[in-house]
């Protein structure tokens, strides 16, 4: 066996002499046992932090260092790896952390692997608090990051608004209870979240690595649209293509080379409608250039979308509790959730990409039935007013009215348009209830500071579309007399013919929810259903990209709290 010694100075950098200096003071005729001289070396590293120095393994400083001194000091500064099956759970756990779609680099791995995981400690007791030192570094990472994530959302977006944090929960006490459990690598899987959508997009993610590992899938050749019984070489590629990630299943009795293989059959045709089904495009059969676009998406970029949700993720699935609605955005959809299982869907319309709708949470409250419209300022900057000055006719055909500021109606015809550009626009604009009405005849409102809320709509036509970016951010809903049932969730009360009637009165009427129910706007471009099927979805507002540069940089950890005293 190789010096440990040695082979730990070839993967460390040395420890700062100042260390070497205060346990060079201890007298030479009373030697201490090698775990207390660790102990005190480690009690000596973090009284040094303590006083304003830093903590650092060499060169390199610990991630979290106040966390890191804290854990110590529960554990009266005794080292925390001295056991080698311990030692070797965290190496296996670092391992799997791509499982999740984590960079085994950011915590240490290359270093760790090197070292002697399953053997002795180094005797020097400055290279074991070295090695000690270490591997915590790496534990706190990785929880960390399986807890929250690695990447900053809030960062990414100013509206973010989602909670992020150990509630009532002290994070040295939390990483000491993982490591006295005796079951690590347990204590550290839980510590993500352990709702439906994240387990599946797991299975997701190790079934598109293996098929990269075979070899992944060769494109199909551009051409004309490919129908129904065509025939030819690029109706070979296609099959091989849906073959690939099962959308057709393989028949070794028939040979995809025989004549039959280069023949778009009826068994084809209904392989191509499950591949674009699954990646929300129109289901019809044909192959035209926005589905060979899709196909030929490489597999390593669709690894890269499920590792892109997997951390968002990591982001929201915390705190939510088991009842709630979700908005997906890029899917174009509104799901109902109870007991953390979907029980209601319908399909929706969300922002165009010039007025995006936002990622947040909100608490709904109450539904407004048959409501007028105000004209929110950027609508009424850029479009409303605009349409005024070039049709004074605009108002009337669109049912509006104006108001001052005290509610009163204002006579449109004593208002000189041409003096008001948007911003010093002294009057209110509201459209008047009915079926005219922007936002149909109900709305269901979760407050929050962008006026984005949920509504019924005259332009129905537009939900039959497969890319349903049309709102000016708000989500429009395909089924709103459903989805009232479901929020409303007061059965002897609210049926779909009691909420149906409601959305026909002649004035607004607001009916409050019995219970808020938490609404999360959120943003997935890859899920995965219980089946196995995995799902993409177009990014429709370029915001994978970077998510994804983050996730592949450098180690980060964002929180502050950790980040000093």
């Amino acid at each position: 066996m190789p010096n440990p010694v040695r082979t730990r100075s070839r993967v460390l950098p040395a420890v700062p002499l100042l260390f070497v200096g205060l346990l060079g003071a201890q007298a030479p005729d009373a030697p201490i046992p090698p775990s207390q001289s660790v102990s005190e070396e480690l009690r000596a590293r973090m009284e040094i932090y303590r006083s304003g120095g830093r903590l650092v393994v060499g060169e390199s400083d610990l991630a979290a260092p106040e966390v890191v001194a804290d854990l110590y000091q529960l554990g009266r500064f005794e080292p925390i790896w001295t056991n080698a099956g311990l030692r070797g759970h965290l190496l296996t756990a670092i391992r799997q952390s791509t499982r999740h779609g984590l960079l085994p680099s950011d915590y240490h791995a290359e270093s760790l692997e090197a070292w002697y995981v399953d053997a002795e400690m180094p005797e020097d007791p400055s290279e074991a608090a070295d090695v000690d030192l270490l591997l915590t570094d790496a534990l706190i990472r990785l929880a960390f990051h399986l807890r929250f994530g690695k990447v900053d959302p809030q960062a990414l977006d100013a509206d973010w608004n989602f909670e992020r944090e150990l509630r009532n929960a002290d994070p040295a006490q939390t990483l000491r209870d993982i490591v006295d459990t005796g079951s690590l690598r347990t204590e550290l899987e839980a510590l993500a979240p352990q709702r439906p959508y994240y387990g599946q997009l797991q299975e997701a993610l190790a079934r598109y690595r293996e098929i990269e590992s075979r070899g992944g899938w060769d494109a199909v050749d551009d051409g004309p649209t490919l129908h129904l019984e065509d025939e030819g070489p690029r109706v070979l590629q296609l099959r091989a293509r849906l073959q690939a990630t099962g959308d057709l299943i393989r028949d070794p009795a028939s040979g995809a080379a025989g004549l039959g293989g280069r023949v778009f059959d009826a068994e084809l045709e209904e392989a191509v409608k499950t591949y674009q089904h699954r990646n929300g495009l129109e289901a019809d059969g044909v192959v035209g250039r926005v589905t060979l676009e899709a196909m030929n998406i490489p597999v390593e970029a669709r690894i890269d979308q499920i590792r892109v949700n997997l951390e968002r993720a990591r982001w929201v699935l915390q705190d939510i509790g088991d009842d709630y609605v979700v908005a997906d955005i890029a899917g174009f959809e509104v799901r109902v959730i109870r007991n953390d299982e979907q029980v209601w869907t319908t399909r929706a319309q969300v922002g165009q990409p010039y007025r995006q709708t936002p990622v947040f949470r909100a608490d709904m409250a109450y539904a407004v039935f048959n409501p007028t419209w105000t004209v929110p300022p950027t609508i009424l900057r850029e479009d409303v007013l605009p349409a005024i000055r070039a049709d004074r006719g605009y108002l009337e055909q669109k049912h509006m009215e104006v108001l001052d500021h005290s509610g009163r109606v204002v006579d449109p015809s004593s208002v000189d348009w041409s003096r008001y550009p948007g911003e010093s626009f002294p009057y209110i604009i509201r459209q008047r209830p009915g079926p005219w009405n922007a936002l149909g005849q109900v709305k269901y409102i979760f407050p929050n500071p962008h006026f984005i809320f949920m509504h019924d709509t005259p332009s129905r036509s537009l939900f039959a579309r497969d890319l349903r970016t049309f709102s000016s951010g708000c989500i429009r809903l395909e089924d709103p007399v459903g989805f009232g049932v479901q929020v409303l969730n007061d059965p002897e009360r609210w049926n779909e013919e009691t909420v149906a009637e409601a959305m026909t009165r002649d004035e607004p009427w607001t009916v409050h929810l019995q219970e808020p129910m938490p609404v999360l706007l959120l943003y997935w471009t890859a899920e995965a259903d219980p089946d196995g099927h995995v799902h993409f979805k177009r990014d429709v507002y370029d915001r994978d990209p970077p998510v994804l540069e983050e996730l592949n940089g450098d180690f980060r950890m964002w929180m502050e709290a950790n980040q000093g005293r």
